[in-house]
Order: structure tokens, then C-alpha cells, then sequence
């Protein structure tokens, strides 16, 4: 085993080398987090899906994407794609639409790439979407194709789908950026060698995509790495036995995380509520995130009390990263009511939810972000290492009670 992981390393430092050389400077995640689904991915995705883009390539690029997804280009002739280059606004929140309503024809296109599912009291989400095209729009039902964009083509939650129940209902395919995007941005660049500007527009979002699903390894390196495992019968007994037990470890990784991080909240003067149980870390651990009928096992956190009887949470859900927050509601005096909200109205890092509830992620950086379902990701992986484990938990502790000083001095 020892030997294996040391030549896996020696391949590691070499890539490394090379990656280090290589341009880093990307003007999409200066401009935006690189999992903004809204103002990154739909916008730029459907400025070169809409054939009136600026891009000037007409309907290329969306005939494009016809060939991948298998869609009949004739159908649309004629389209209007959602949101515009000019107007950001999506139609009626449905991240990318495209629609001919001279043929009724329609396409939604679903993007999820970290956030759950905005399911409400009006319906699932893509029970919502299908039912506007369908009954707004006025596009008859066989005319409606629905794609259900992820990072690696998992499915929707049941509860997204609502009275629908399953994909087919909706004509509903599930696609990914890892497959379906790179190809169709691949096919981009093949007619765009003589425009600069627009060929390193696709070139940088195709980095960053490939980035963001793990595709950036140099081919060549995956097959010195598929070359050391097979070398021998050692390398390959060795590698079936990390793979086999990897889950073990991520198991004893979360689990000490979490407790942890109990203690730690506890010694800093914060009366931990619940903590997960061995069966939540097994869910995270065990299981595929997005796994039909595990998402919402893979749901769990620690409760807190916080300042003056608030009730606060760090939460770990499939397809985010780690988050805390808490409720505002009739329960908080209003002195302090007013001093949350005066923080959160100057604060950008912090969002609210539907139900008044105010969270933000722990890190800015992307990788520095930890998401306990996805062990590929290098923060999350590096929560193996005892001591980096305890620098995470510390700068953890430390945003929280950032926010108490900050409240206290008000």
C-alpha cells in the first residue's frame, strides 16, 4: 500500500508542476461564485443558446445543443430563449426556456448545480415550471421537453416533481455538465477559431465547468495512474482495498467532525441541542449523494442555542455546502430584532429564505468550501488530516461569534 500511494504521489507533484504553470486567471469567477447557478451558468448558457445573442452565430450553438440532447431543430424555427442577453429576467423564474410560440413548441431547462429544489406550498418546482408552459404558455404537453441540469445527471427529488411523481411525466431527461455540457461547448469552439473574444469567453467557461466537475486531470495522467495500479498484483490488491474501505474512512472522518465540532461549540459557551446520529453519518457516508430516496436522508446538522434564546443550526445537505443560520421570528425581542436584520441588511454574505430564515455558508473561497456528501471535493477531503480538521472547526467557531461581537456592539 505504502508503495503504491508513494508512486500515485510522485504522479501528483508532476501534474502539479504543470498545472502550476499553466493560466489561472478566469473572468467568470472573478465576477461571480463559480456555483451561481443564476447569474453565471443560465445567463451565459442561454446567451449562446439564443440565436439574437450578441455572439452573432445566429441559431449554430442552439442547433447544437439540438444534436446532443436529441431534440428536432425544425420545431424550432423560430425561438425566444429565456433569460435574455439584454433583459436578465427569467420567465417566470424557469432558469433557461426556450419556446417557439408560433409552433408551441417549448424547452425548460432545470439547473441545479449545488441548491436544493425550491419547492413550495404552490407546488414542486418543476411541477410549477411545466404547469406555466403548459397552461400559461399555452404549449400542449406533448410539445414540452424538460431537462433537469446537475453536475453529474443525478434526478430531481419526488418533491420537485409534485403531483408529476416522475420524470417521464413531464417528458423530463436528466443531463449534466460533465457529459452534455462539455460536449455541446466542445462543438462551440469547433466554429469560433477566428473569433478571439468569443472562443476564450467559451474556452474560459469550459474550464471552469470542467473545474467544477472534477474533469480538469490531463488524460495523460490518468493513464500513468491506470498504469501504476495495474503494474502488479500488490498496486492492485492495494488499490481494491482503499476503494473498498474509503467509506469507512469517510465515516470516522464525519463522525469526528461532528462531535468535534460539538465540543467545540459547547467549550466557546454555546449549549449544543442535537447533534447527528451514527445512522445521519452513515447516510452521508455510505450512500451516492442524490441517490433515489437518499436525498433527504443526507440532510442533517447540529442545533445550537446562540445568543439570547435564538435557536441556530449548521446544517450539511446533499448539494450544498456547509451552512449556518437561524430563524427570525416572534420569539426574539424586538430590541434584538432589529439589531439582527440592521447586520444582515449590511451583510451580502448572508441570504433569506421564504420561511425568514437567515444562513450563510462558512467560506467564500470554493475550495475552501465543505460539503461532508462529497468527499472529491479537496476541503472536505483534507478533514481526513486530525489537524486541519481542527483549523476548520476553529475559523467556524470563529464566523459565528463574529457575528455575536457584531451584535453585541450595536
Amino acid at each position: 500500500m505504502e508503495y503504491l500511494l508513494k508512486q500515485l504521489y510522485i504522479i501528483h507533484l508532476k501534474y502539479e508542476m504543470l498545472y502550476e504553470n499553466k493560466e489561472k486567471y478566469n473572468i467568470f469567477s472573478v465576477l461571480h461564485k463559480d456555483n451561481d447557478e443564476r447569474r453565471l451558468h443560465s445567463r451565459f448558457i442561454s446567451s449562446l443558446l439564443a440565436p439574437d445573442s450578441s455572439h452573432g452565430k445566429n441559431n449554430v450553438f442552439l442547433n447544437f445543443f439540438f444534436s446532443i440532447v436529441n431534440i428536432e431543430k425544425d420545431n424550432f424555427d423560430t425561438v425566444e430563449v429565456y433569460p435574455k442577453e439584454w433583459n436578465k429576467k427569467e420567465n417566470s423564474n424557469i432558469d433557461i426556456l426556450v419556446i417557439n410560440r408560433k409552433n408551441r413548441y417549448a424547452i425548460i431547462v432545470e439547473n441545479k448545480i449545488y441548491a436544493g429544489d425550491s419547492n413550495n406550498n404552490d407546488g414542486g418546482q418543476l411541477e410549477r415550471y411545466y404547469k406555466h408552459v403548459r397552461d400559461i404558455e399555452k404549449i400542449p404537453k406533448k410539445n414540452i421537453t424538460t431537462f433537469y441540469l446537475t453536475l453529474d445527471g443525478h434526478e430531481p427529488s419526488d418533491e420537485s416533481l409534485g403531483t408529476f411523481k416522475a420524470l417521464n411525466n413531464i417528458n423530463g431527461h436528466c443531463i449534466s455538465y460533465s457529459c452534455e455540457i462539455i460536449k455541446w461547448l466542445e462543438k462551440c469552439l469547433s466554429v469560433v477559431a477566428d473569433e478571439p473574444f468569443l472562443r476564450e469567453s467559451i474556452i474560459q467557461y469550459k474550464n471552469l465547468v470542467e473545474k467544477m466537475t472534477g474533469n480538469q486531470s490531463d488524460i495523460k495522467q490518468r493513464l500513468e495512474i491506470k498504469s501504476i495500479v495495474g503494474k502488479n498484483k500488490d498496486n492492485m490488491n492495494s488499490a481494491k482495498m482503499l476503494i473498498d474501505n474509503f467509506k469507512h474512512v469517510k465515516w470516522h472522518t464525519v463522525r469526528d467532525f461532528w462531535d468535534n465540532l460539538s465540543n467545540s461549540l459547547n467549550s466557546n459557551g454555546y449549549k449544543v441541542l442535537s447533534i447527528p446520529t451514527d445512522q445521519n453519518v452513515m447516510d452521508i457516508t455510505h450512500f451516492e449523494p442524490y441517490r433515489k430516496g437518499q436525498k433527504n436522508k443526507q440532510y442533517c446538522g447540529i442545533s445550537f442555542e446562540y445568543v439570547s434564546g435564538i435557536k441556530a443550526s449548521i446544517t450539511n445537505k446533499s448539494g450544498a455546502f456547509l451552512y449556518w443560520g437561524f430563524e427570525i421570528n416572534e420569539k426574539i425581542n424586538e430590541t434584538l430584532r432589529i439589531r439582527i436584520e440592521k447586520i444582515l441588511e449590511s451583510n451580502y454574505e448572508y441570504q433569506k429564505n421564504e420561511d425568514n430564515y437567515f444562513w450563510s455558508e462558512f467560506f467564500e473561497k470554493n475550495d475552501d468550501k465543505i460539503n461532508l456528501t462529497d468527499f472529491s471535493h479537496n476541503a472536505t477531503f483534507n478533514l481526513i488530516r486530525e489537524e486541519y480538521q481542527k483549523e476548520t472547526i476553529q475559523k467556524m467557531i470563529d464566523k459565528i461569534k463574529i457575528f455575536e461581537d457584531n451584535l453585541k456592539s450595536r
